[in-house]
């Protein structure tokens, strides 16, 4: 294989790596750090640290539940009081 091949084959999965970025970018869900953290706070997930945008690996296993399994969050939560 020809080196400017190898440019070509590169050019082309890089282009398809970003569409497939941009493609799932638009069609996942997200919630804003600082409302995530409010809401898991309310819930009793996580201290609200009362600084907007701060983002850790707590409010990342918020927007985990956020995108997939609000529902059963909120179920989990009526139970609980």
């Amino acid at each position: 294989m020809k080196d400017w091949q190898v440019v070509v084959l590169c050019f082309v999965f890089g282009l398809i790596g970003i569409a497939f970025m941009m493609n799932y970018a638009h069609t996942c869900k997200v919630m804003p750090v600082a409302d995530r953290q409010r809401v898991f706070y309310k819930l009793g997930y996580l201290d609200y640290d009362d600084i907007d945008g701060v983002c850790g690996p707590k409010t990342h296993f918020a927007q985990r539940l956020y995108e997939h399994d609000w529902e059963a969050v909120k179920r989990w939560k009526a139970e609980q009081e």
